[in-house]
C-alpha cells in the first residue's frame, strides 16, 4: 500500500486561473488577491499591478510536514506571460518548487510550465526539478469542429525538450510519490461511473499519423493527493476529465484508511454536453427507504448534483447506497417529497425560487433540521444565486 505522510497545513497558491474576482467575499482561510499584492508591495490600484486571468489552470501547493515545507507546481496553465506576470506580483518563490506535475496533455495546462520550469531553476540555483508526465500525453490532439473537421491543439513537449526547459522528467502511467511522500500522484484513473463520459469531440492522431480517431476518454489524466493531518485526503484535479466522482472513487480506493476531506480544481461540468445525468444507485425497492436524497436545480446535472451523489454518505452520516433524486421547481420537489421520505434537500434555484420553495412548506419543512449555507458562485447584478442545504440527522 503506499504511504502518505500527514501534512500539518496546506497552503495553495492560485497562479493561474480563468477568472479573478476581487470584488466578492471570501472564508476567513482564503487570503484575497488584493490583500496578497498589497503584501507585495501593491500601493495604487491600477490594471497594470493586478493579476491577469487566463484560460486554464495553475496552482502551487506547499505542505508543510515533520520534514519541512515542500511546494510542488500543479500545471502551468497555458501560456508563459500569464505565469510570469502573476508569479511576480504574488511573491511566488518559484526557486523553493521542488517539484512539478502536467495532470493530463492539454495545452491550456501545459502552456506555462516551460517559463515556470526557467524562473524554477533560475531561483533554486540551476538544479533541475522533476515533472511528472503520463507516457500518453504526447500524441498529437484536436478537436472534432460541426463541419467535420478537426482543430488541432498544441503539442505537448517530448521528454528531451522539458530536459532543455530544467526539467527532470519523470515519464510513467504508474502512481507514485514525491518531496518526501507528501504528494500522491496517481495512476491512471478507473473509469466506474456509466455517466462520466470524457471530453466530447476530442480526438487523436492515428497511429500512422494520417487521420484522427476518437480519444474522449483521456486516459492520460491523474489527480494529486495530500494527507492533512486530522482531517483526511485533499485531492487536488486539474480537469476531471475522467469524471470528477470517478477521480474520488479512485482516490477513496488508493487510500481507503483516509477519509476524503476536500477536492479541488476544475470539474467541467458547465453546459449541456457535460451536464451528469444520475441515475438511482440502488433499485428502486423498499431497500433505500430512509436513504433518498433530493436535488432542486434549475437544470438537471452540474456541480451541485454531483457533490450531493458523491458526498453524501459524509455530510448525512449514512454509509451505504444513496438514491439521489433531481427535481428542476420547487413543485416537483414537492411531489418528490410527498412520495417517499428524504433525508437531504439540496436547493441550487434563484433566489426567488428558493423561497418559494421554502415558503410552500409541506415536506420540506419536515427535512429542514439542519442549516447549511454558502455562497455559491459570483453575486451579478439582479440575479442573486442562493445556496442552502438541509439535512436531517439518520
Amino acid at each position: 500500500m503506499t504511504t502518505l505522510q500527514p501534512v500539518d497545513r496546506l497552503e495553495i497558491q492560485v497562479l493561474v486561473d480563468n477568472v479573478t474576482d476581487s470584488l466578492s467575499s471570501t472564508p476567513a482561510f482564503v487570503t484575497r488577491e488584493w490583500t496578497q499584492l498589497q503584501r507585495q508591495g501593491m500601493r495604487i490600484q491600477a490594471g497594470g499591478s493586478l493579476c491577469c486571468a487566463n484560460h486554464g489552470l495553475s496552482l502551487v501547493i506547499t505542505a508543510h510536514g515533520p520534514t519541512g515545507a515542500h511546494s510542488l507546481l500543479f500545471d502551468g496553465g497555458p501560456v508563459d506571460y500569464a505565469v510570469e506576470r502573476n508569479g511576480v506580483r504574488l511573491g511566488i518563490d518559484f526557486g523553493a518548487i521542488g517539484a512539478t506535475m502536467l495532470s493530463h496533455g492539454h495545452w491550456d495546462h501545459a502552456g506555462g510550465i516551460p517559463r515556470a520550469l526557467g524562473m524554477i531553476v533560475q531561483g533554486n540555483g540551476g538544479r533541475p526539478v522533476p515533472l511528472f508526465l503520463h507516457t500518453g500525453m504526447f500524441r498529437p490532439r484536436g478537436q472534432r469542429q460541426s463541419d467535420g473537421g478537426v482543430l488541432p491543439m498544441d503539442p505537448i513537449p517530448l521528454p528531451d525538450a522539458w530536459a532543455g526547459f530544467g526539467a527532470e522528467p519523470v515519464v510513467t502511467a504508474e502512481a507514485l510519490t514525491c518531496l518526501d511522500d507528501t504528494f500522491y500522484v496517481s495512476g491512471e484513473i478507473p473509469r466506474l461511473t456509466a455517466y462520466e463520459t470524457g471530453l466530447a469531440n476530442q480526438v487523436c492522431r492515428t497511429a500512422d499519423g494520417l487521420g484522427w480517431e476518437p480519444d474522449t476518454l483521456l486516459m492520460d489524466e491523474r489527480f494529486l493527493a495530500a494527507n492533512l493531518r486530522g482531517k483526511g485526503l485533499v485531492v487536488f484535479s486539474a480537469c476531471s476529465h475522467a469524471g470528477i466522482v470517478n477521480v474520488l472513487h479512485h482516490a477513496r480506493a488508493c487510500f481507503p484508511g483516509i477519509k476524503l476531506h476536500a477536492v479541488m480544481g476544475g470539474f467541467h461540468l458547465a453546459g449541456a454536453t457535460e451536464a451528469l445525468q444520475l441515475q438511482a444507485a440502488v433499485p428502486e425497492d423498499d431497500t433505500v427507504s430512509g436513504r433518498r436524497l433530493l436535488v432542486l436545480e434549475s437544470t438537471r446535472g452540474g456541480l451541485l448534483t454531483l457533490l450531493a451523489h458523491s458526498a453524501v454518505s459524509d455530510l448525512t452520516g449514512i454509509h451505504g447506497p444513496v438514491h439521489v433524486g433531481t427535481a428542476v421547481s420547487p413543485e416537483q420537489g414537492i411531489e418528490a417529497l410527498s412520495a417517499a421520505p428524504h433525508q437531504c434537500v439540496v436547493l441550487d434555484l434563484g433566489l426567488a425560487d428558493a423561497v418559494r420553495a421554502l415558503t410552500i412548506g409541506g415536506p420540506v419543512g419536515d427535512h429542514a433540521l439542519i442549516t447549511l449555507a454558502w455562497a455559491v458562485g459570483i453575486v451579478a447584478v439582479a440575479f442573486p444565486l442562493a445556496l442552502r442545504m438541509y439535512i436531517r440527522r439518520a
